[in-house]
């Protein structure tokens, strides 16, 4: 398949744009598969350190992520929905 010589320096410009602004990503990315890999060959014979292997860089991206979103409350919810319903919140009113 030959692509069209402006489309394809068009898809190299931005792929290497992309690891530019992503550089810090792929690194560290790039580390724990590399950590990952290494603990696997390893650890061929031990499924509970395969798995601890597997399972703690992916707990900690999972904290990461529920850690830094922003908790959004909606201040219009239907009735019953939420820590108060509209007709306790006009009654406090």
């Amino acid at each position: 398949m030959n692509l069209p010589l402006p489309i394809l320096l068009t898809v190299l410009a931005l792929a290497v744009v992309a690891v530019i602004v992503l550089w810090k990503v792929l690194l560290i990315g790039g580390g724990i598969l590399a950590a990952q890999w290494l603990m696997f060959t390893a650890a061929a014979d031990n499924p509970a350190l395969q798995f601890a292997v597997l399972a703690v860089p992916a707990l900690v991206v999972a904290a990461v992520i529920t850690h830094r979103m922003p908790a959004h409350r909606s201040r219009h919810a239907a009735p019953g929905f939420g820590s108060r319903s509209r007709v306790a919140e006009e009654a406090a009113r």
